[in-house]
């Protein structure tokens, strides 16, 4: 022990005292306790597990010291926009927080088991009486889980429509989020919608390259066998080769994107892509067809590696096994 620390305990008797340049300045206890709460605020709205400790985290960081306890009431407060005239009773606020807390859970709790998005909309509207931190996390969430269910809720047709709402839905909660003080505390919101943003683009773009890909399928399975029985002389194909690149293009590239914005999501689960609407019914099109005309776009070596990777996540599209997949891949990059 150094001669100032036994300074520091002789002058207060057997308690130990850190000396000045030991504690915390309070702009970094700010700091930490602002990214605390709004980690806890997030993994509370969005964790597959009972969040216990999360919810209440006010009450834990009471406990630690007086400094602790004012610091963290203040920000709660702030963020959680409790009214003035009571902010200055710790227990007050930590109560207030504490049913906001469990107002965000239960809400993501019935969008978690709810077949039908529709049947729990009401309670986001509810949340217009909240402040605008909890109406933000409760309009984020009602995004989040209405994206997820058009996989299997609509066709292809209406998904970028549908789509459209939950882009201007996001849109809206991010500006709400932005009227939140301090405004460090919606940081992981913020980038949380702006991910749920790229996810609801990229996803749209996956539904329209898989429909125009089934669409282009369709046609040529028409078109071949009519280009080997027509005595006028063969049907060209190169079109419809074109079309069929430009669209696996813009599928390659979407289901890069998504990929990648399912890992900012993560521990979160993202529908994995072979569930979007005319996926199968695309890739089967696709892959049943010869391309033995195709010396400019590669499409097949390109149609096999993409359902070798979507494979991973479904093992089998439709008949396709996986392992056929993966030997075709060999054999046609072997010659290629």
């Amino acid at each position: 022990m150094s001669r100032d620390d036994s300074v520091a305990m002789s002058s207060h008797g057997n308690a130990w005292v850190p000396r000045r340049d030991l504690t915390l300045p309070n702009e970094l206890l700010h700091k930490i306790i602002i990214l605390l709460i709004a980690d806890c605020v997030h993994t509370v709205c969005m964790s597959h597990e009972n969040p216990l400790w999360e919810k209440t985290v006010l009450e834990t960081l009471n406990d630690v010291s007086p400094v602790f306890r004012a610091i963290s009431c203040e920000i709660a407060g702030a963020a959680f926009d409790v009214p003035l005239d009571i902010r200055d009773d710790d227990r007050r606020v930590q109560q207030i927080v504490r049913a906001k807390f469990v107002f965000l859970r239960h809400l993501r709790d019935r969008y978690g088991e709810d077949s039908v998005w529709h049947s729990t909309f009401n309670q986001t509207l509810d949340a217009e009486s909240h402040d605008p931190f909890v109406f933000s996390y409760a309009k984020y969430l009602g995004c989040v889980f209405f994206r997820r269910s058009l996989c299997n809720s609509f066709p292809g047709q209406l998904f970028a429509g549908m789509h459209s709402v939950v882009l201007t839905s996001l849109e809206k909660c991010d500006t709400t989020a932005q009227t939140v003080y301090p405004h460090e505390i919606t940081t992981k919101l913020r980038e949380s919608i702006a991910s749920e943003i790229k996810l609801a683009h990229h996803s749209v773009a996956l539904v329209q390259a898989f429909t125009s890909l089934k669409n282009h399928a369709n046609s040529m399975s028409v078109l071949y066998p009519c280009r080997r029985r027509d005595g006028s002389g063969p049907v060209s194909l190169q079109a419809l080769y074109y079309l069929i690149s430009s669209s696996l293009g813009q599928l390659e590239e979407a289901y890069e994107g998504y990929a990648d914005a399912c890992l900012e999501k993560l521990p979160e689960v993202e529908p994995n892509i072979t569930q979007f609407p005319d996926a199968i019914a695309a890739l089967r099109g696709l892959y049943v067809l010869e391309y033995t005309e195709d010396d400019m776009y590669g499409l097949g070596p390109r149609i096999l590696s993409i359902i070798g990777k979507l494979s991973l996540e479904c093992p089998y599209l439709g008949d396709i096994p996986l392992k056929q997949i993966q030997d075709d891949i060999a054999t046609s990059y072997r010659y290629h």
